[in-house]
């Protein structure tokens, strides 16, 4: 009773402290009947509050939602000293745990692994390919870009960390990630730490599904690694961290839990829309020169404007980061902002990316905005920004260059209109989309050829 007492006085405190210093974000639920519709709202709700406002719930927690630029770039770059990632109240950690077996933090040896991925490498590029060719149907005809990015990024990864094929790894990981995606829509798993830990079905089903992708995955990494390029490879040579099996498991869940849903929906999307235009795709494929699709590598991608402009701009409209800080102690933030331990802050791409005083016609789809300009960081954060930025920047484009560049070198696309809901209704990645219907047609002039 008397712990309960003292987090209700905490929590009475900081929200004081914090009202002082933002304004109240009214908490409208019956506006939020879409995921859409949930962004809109606050995005309206901030720029009338001057970029910051206190959303304050009635169980009692309290966040600082921002699209602010400069603070933004406190709490993540500047004063990061000040702040770790929010967790889930530990929920994530039935999937991944998030420090090694000596105790150390995962996340810096999660990110030098991914920030040092050798994605130019031929090799790589062979595997990617033959994943492409082998998901793709050589006659064409229509597919669901959203359920064929998915299955077609759950191949990749197996590549990336392994160095082979793992067909049964990618349905476990997604089954799990999908649970844990159920999970997070109840607000009460944000709000009370216990709620995960009573005896729901709903929480047996997710623990139970994160146990069966594990041990695949301890499965798959007792094989070892297949290439000298893969994850694991790289993971158990060095010394220190990682060597051992359990420290492999986590990292390599790791991965799974920070990819799995932001690769492949901003695939889908990207295929979607140089599906939808026509003149914009033919642009593309004369700058990937399809004629020479049987040499199709990472070093002939470098230099391509218009390609790069497609996949920055699809980042900007559905970038599926969502970034979330906690306060480790009190202090002032941009020399104004009044900030007690415990304070969360919360924000969206979203929120950043289609903020019209910053970007022009920000809901329209224009790749044009990325050619021959250089771009502010703070109102691009596609990938965040600070020491806990994601580090995957260099795969994540990397793939989406070659599954672009190889689709176009050999089909034509068209996309049929979307109708009713863009996006599934998901708290935590907002921008994961529901079926992107998309036609394929071969190009006859074409040799099928297999790099």
């Amino acid at each position: 009773m008397l712990s309960m007492m003292a987090i209700f006085t905490r929590r009475t405190d900081r929200l004081k402290r914090l009202s002082r210093s933002f304004p109240h974000l009214p908490l409208s639920p019956f506006k939020w009947r879409t995921t859409r519709s949930m962004l809109e709202h606050v995005e309206a709700s901030l720029r009338s509050s001057g970029g910051s406002a206190l959303l304050h719930s009635p169980l009692g927690k309290s966040f600082v939602v921002t699209s602010d630029a400069e603070l933004l770039r406190f709490v993540l770059v500047r004063g990061a000293e000040f702040y770790a990632t929010a967790d889930i109240n530990g929920l994530e950690q039935h999937f991944r745990a998030s420090t090694l077996t000596d105790g150390q933090a995962i996340w810096p040896l999660a990110h030098r692994l991914a920030a040092t991925f050798p994605m130019d490498h031929r090799e790589v590029g062979t595997h990617i390919l033959s994943c492409i060719d082998a998901s793709l149907p050589p006659q064409g005809g229509r597919l669901d870009a959203t359920a064929s990015a998915d299955a077609l990024w759950g191949e990749i990864q197996t590549h990336v960390l392994f160095g082979r094929r793992a067909p049964g790894i990618a349905p476990l990981v997604r089954a799990a990630f999908e649970t844990l995606l159920g999970r997070l829509q109840s607000p009460l798993v944000h709000l009370w730490s216990s709620w995960q830990k009573l005896p729901l079905a709903a929480n047996r089903r997710y623990r139970r599904a994160c146990a069966i992708a594990r041990q695949a995955v301890a499965a798959e990494i007792a094989r070892g690694p297949s290439t000298e390029w893969c994850m694991l490879h790289t993971l158990m040579a060095q010394g220190g961290h990682g060597r051992n099996a359990s420290d492999a498991l986590e990292l390599c869940m790791a991965f799974f839990f920070n990819s799995s849903a932001t690769v492949s929906s901003s695939l889908a999307w990207l295929l979607w829309h140089v599906a939808a235009d026509g003149p914009f795709q033919a642009r593309l494929r004369r700058e990937i020169d399809a004629d020479a699709d049987s040499v199709l590598s990472m070093a002939k991608l470098v230099a391509m404007p218009h390609l790069d402009a497609a996949i920055a701009e699809t980042l900007r409209m559905y970038t599926p980061i969502h970034l979330s800080r906690r306060a480790l102690r009190d202090h002032r933030a941009c020399g104004r902002y009044d900030i007690p331990a415990g304070t969360e802050f919360v924000s969206n791409a979203w929120l950043v990316h289609r903020n019209p005083t910053r970007w022009r016609d920000p809901h329209r789809y224009g790749p044009a905005r990325f050619i021959g300009t250089r771009t502010p960081g703070d109102t691009y954060l596609p990938f965040s920004r600070g020491p806990r930025g994601c580090p995957g920047k260099r795969i994540s484009n990397g793939v989406l260059k070659l599954i672009l560049a190889r689709i176009l070198s050999r089909w034509d696309m068209t996309a049929e209109p979307r109708h009713g809901k863009d996006f599934r209704r998901c708290i935590i990645v907002p921008t994961l989309p529901r079926e992107l219907p998309v036609w394929l047609t071969p190009l006859a002039r074409l040799p099928h050829t297999r790099s």
